[in-house]
């Protein structure tokens, strides 16, 4: 169909629909790029199915006896080169520790949430509502000096007597 000037745009772009191309543009894009692809050779249509047939050959390790092959193989005949050995990318890789302990399991439980180091939003857990830092007892700290008392044995028995004693007032 060579008279492309004579049909409708709506007609133009079904025509570009068909063939897979773009449909944008006045009716002289449309009909030059209608145009400019029948003035393509047909031949690629046949190359690309063997193209595609010798890469998947290629991916499964299927020999195929096409130019392709010999020449790979004139090369290497003319300059000498080997086939590497290729065994030992199948080994495994060994294996590295991940960071930050991340997926450590314990005990089978996911492992726990990870610290903030910035300190936004601890205000409220503190106690401060809404103060900023400064001077005066160390904030957050104090947590962290009480549970190190508790892992002697004796302060832990002290700390459980007086948790039994204010329980019962």
């Amino acid at each position: 169909m060579a008279d492309y000037a004579s049909l409708k745009v709506p007609e133009l772009k079904k025509l570009l629909a068909e063939r897979k191309l773009p449909q944008t543009g006045n009716k002289a894009d449309l009909v030059a790029r209608l145009q400019e692809e029948d003035s393509k050779p047909d031949g690629d249509s046949e190359a690309k199915p063997a193209k595609k047939r010798a890469n998947r050959a290629k991916r499964f390790g299927i020999e195929q006896d096409d130019e392709d092959f010999k020449k790979r193989a004139e090369r290497t005949a003319r300059f000498g080169l080997e086939d590497k050995d290729v065994s030992g990318l199948d080994a495994a890789l060994p294996e590295r520790p991940l960071k930050r302990g991340r997926g450590q399991n314990q005990d089978g439980h996911r492992p726990g949430k990870r610290q903030s180091t910035d300190r936004r939003g601890n205000d409220r857990r503190n106690g401060r509502h809404g103060r900023q830092g400064g001077g005066g007892g160390g904030g957050g700290n104090a947590q962290a000096r009480g549970s190190r008392t508790l892992l002697d044995p004796a302060e832990k028995a002290k700390a459980e007597q007086r948790a039994a004693r204010f329980a019962a007032a």
